[in-house]
């Protein structure tokens, strides 16, 4: 019983800042879908940990994924190796923010771990097709600020 207590007191934040979200971009006419997913892995202490409990997931169209995890809430962007090689990472210095391979997102081109200037030569070097960037939110910032911010990030791959 006490576990159940435990994981209704977690889920019940990340439930009432799910619908927040899904309001905000209601009224900001944005298309989404969502869904629950488990299987996130997170960076902690330089280990890496499988996340085996699921969070919500809100795929906006034509954006990328928002996740509302415990911690943080992401913003995961998939991006082609062209792209990635000609983006200005510069403009995402305001956020923090993680770059990785897509295939396998255990390789890491950015991290506030490695070099900002070395983004694009570990691209380079890499046989990744496809690029994430992972932007991070506080989860107590409110939900029309991160879907304002959202919205800006998206101009910048557009």
């Amino acid at each position: 019983m006490d576990n159940i207590k435990i994981l209704n007191e977690i889920y019940v934040k990340i439930n009432k800042k799910k619908k927040e979200l899904i309001q905000a971009l209601k009224e900001k006419g944005i298309s989404y879908r969502w869904g629950y997913y488990s299987q996130h892995s997170v960076k902690i202490n330089e280990e890496w940990i499988t996340e085996e409990y699921p969070i919500p997931v809100i795929t906006i169209d034509h954006i990328g994924d928002l996740g509302i995890d415990i911690p943080h809430i992401f913003l995961e962007i998939a991006i082609t190796r062209e792209q990635a090689l000609k983006f200005d990472y510069h403009k995402l210095e305001s956020y923090p923010f993680e770059v990785y391979g897509m295939e396998n997102y255990l390789n890491d081109f950015y991290n506030t771990s490695l070099s900002f200037t070395e983004i694009k030569d570990r691209i380079q070097k890499s046989s990744e097709v496809s690029i994430g960037i992972s932007v991070f939110f506080s989860v107590d910032e409110p939900a029309s600020g991160i879907c304002h911010k959202v919205m800006e990030i998206q101009k910048y791959f557009a």
